[in-house]
């Protein structure tokens, strides 16, 4: 699960038409740092979901993540303006910690949300007994954000 910090700001002051657009380059942004074999999807507002058939082990899934907060952040035009977004990200593995998809929305959710609470800008990866904890910590040029 993907969710753009502050989009409701973003979307407020820029109108909805500019808001349209950003989400659209977002999501454009986050196709390309997948397989193609795996999936982005908007779910609806500011909320993405990746899905990653058959990854090879939990550093990849980690290294995409970073790639999408990476992709993220560098400007997107929007218009005649420049704008720069963050974002916050929640991971959750079959069958690692869920067996049902409504489970592991709920359980990438609340890892997506431990990075909120924990100040946005960043990835989590959902483990039951410590979801408020284990936060991927991101390397960009310019400083070290976790």
């Amino acid at each position: 699960m993907l969710d753009i910090d502050h989009f409701k700001h973003i979307n407020d002051s820029l109108g909805h038409a500019d808001g349209d657009a950003l989400l659209a380059a977002v999501g454009k942004r986050l196709a390309s740092a997948v397989r193609e074999t795996d999936t982005v999807a908007r779910m609806g507002g500011d909320e993405f979901v990746i899905v990653m058939p058959d990854f090879k082990s939990i550093e990849d899934v980690k290294r995409c993540g970073v790639q999408m907060v990476k992709n993220a952040a560098k400007p997107i035009t929007i218009g005649a303006r420049e704008i720069r977004i963050t974002v916050s990200v929640g991971v959750c593995t079959f069958p690692d910690f869920a067996l049902e998809a409504d489970e592991l929305f709920k359980n990438a959710d609340a890892a997506m949300y431990a990075v909120k609470d924990s100040g946005r800008n960043g990835l989590r990866i959902f483990n039951e007994s410590r979801v408020n904890e284990g936060r991927v910590q991101l390397e960009f040029e310019g400083g070290t954000y976790s």
